[in-house]
């Protein structure tokens, strides 16, 4: 009996429904032309080879009125390098869930929190500064008491601002982005849209890391450069102020709004308590959120890095990819070479 040389191992001729999924399909056909490109083959070997190459290649089997078997064989050649240039093979290398991988979704979970919590504390002193210190406080002095507007003139805000956008940035284009980011590779992986998406969000990483770096930086050196500052009561005292809208603000300096109730709860005497304790709480919620920009911006490094080498890492798969298809392409060549000549 005619025997094929496929792979590693010695394939009948005329053997039938034998399973060659572990055969490389690249060795089979380029064996199966080297040994039968000059011999004689029966009918029945026609059909198995045909056979053999559709359960492989999972391509329609060619037209049994090809005269010649080394046309047979690069038919089917040709057609496995066409299937390999539409299929999307690499997605399972690809989108392995790799340590790199696990530690982008748990990193990236953490910097959602951590952007929540940031908002959730900012949204609460801006609510707070418009609704309860837009009105007065009852302040004891000197065996009287004088009313005093919650704001200043001189309330900075802009270190609210900054902080507010870095959170969101992180919450919505990193966070939320992200992940739509990395389901969407999970489905179409080769796809160029979801690739460009994906390169796109990691410039987001890069540009929100920034922003957070920012935001630390600003909002302590505001916070610093406005610490220590006392509050002229005599003058607060002789204000005149009067419910909203005709309101009189302290007039001196400029107050980032945690140096402003921390000069307050200090230095002045509340008539009630429930006032006091109100801006103790607000004080510590605001002194909480210029703390939380210290991991919000450790876990947007921790993130901009992770996507990063996981860019990196996938980008470089790719040209291995594309480079070991290009040799593959010039093999089939070779091999067309060769059935022409003989």
């Amino acid at each position: 009996m005619h025997t094929i040389i496929a792979g590693p191992a010695l394939l009948p001729a005329g053997a039938q429904g034998l399973n060659i999924a572990s055969f490389p399909p690249k060795n089979l056909y380029k064996n199966l032309y080297i040994t039968l490109s000059s011999a004689p083959v029966s009918p029945a070997t026609r059909t198995d080879l045909t056979t053999l190459a559709y359960h492989t290649n999972n391509a329609p089997p060619p037209s049994s009125s090809v005269p010649d078997l080394a046309a047979t064989i690069m038919t089917l050649y040709h057609s496995l390098l066409n299937r390999r240039k539409r299929t999307t093979h690499p997605s399972n290398s690809t989108m392995a869930f790799t340590p790199t991988r696990q530690a982008l979704y748990a990193s990236l979970a953490l910097l959602m929190i951590c952007a929540a919590i940031e908002m959730a504390f900012i949204s609460s002193t801006v609510y707070w500064l418009h609704y309860r210190a837009g009105k007065a406080f009852e302040i004891a002095y000197n065996g009287s008491t004088f009313s005093l507007h919650g704001k200043p003139v001189g309330l900075l805000a802009d270190q609210g601002h900054t902080s507010n956008g870095a959170a969101g940035t992180a919450f919505v284009l990193v966070g939320l982005g992200g992940i739509l980011a990395l389901w969407l590779r999970s489905r179409n992986p080769s796809s160029k849209i979801v690739r460009g998406y994906f390169t796109f969000w990691v410039v987001l990483t890069v540009l929100s890391k920034l922003l957070s770096l920012g935001a630390l930086v600003y909002t302590f050196i505001l916070t610093h450069r406005y610490s220590g500052q006392t509050l002229d009561i005599p003058l607060a005292s002789t204000l005149h102020n009067r419910p909203y809208p005709n309101y009189v603000a302290y007039p001196l300096d400029f107050w980032t709004p945690e140096n402003w109730l921390s000069a307050i709860l200090h230095q002045l005497t509340f008539v009630r308590e429930s006032d006091r304790k109100d801006v103790a709480t607000h004080l510590r919620i605001q002194e909480g959120w210029r703390w939380n920009l210290v991991p919000l911006f450790l876990l947007s490094l921790v993130v901009c890095g992770l996507a990063v080498v996981e860019w990196w890492a996938q980008r470089g798969l790719r040209r291995r990819e594309k480079r070991g298809l290009e040799g593959y392409e010039g093999e089939g060549k070779r091999v067309s070479a060769g059935s022409s000549v003989a």
